[in-house]
């Protein structure tokens, strides 16, 4: 896939234990579901060492400056 100067969104991720949360904004993440796909191979692959990642959609359209 090509590589694009897009502006990244803004990204919450908190860690407890064993598991991570990784917030995107929703119109985002919907634009981008090659990164939504990776995203969730990259869940199966942490689930293999017992961390899970769980992806949530947040309503902010914020982006990071």
């Amino acid at each position: 896939r090509a590589r694009s100067d897009d502006t990244l969104p803004r990204i919450n991720l908190a860690a407890e234990g064993n598991q991570l949360t990784l917030e995107l904004p929703a119109a985002w993440l919907d634009n981008h579901p090659l990164t939504r796909i990776d995203l969730e191979q990259e869940r199966d692959y942490l689930k293999q060492i017992d961390i899970k990642l769980q992806v949530s959609k947040s309503a902010s359209r914020e982006v990071a400056a």
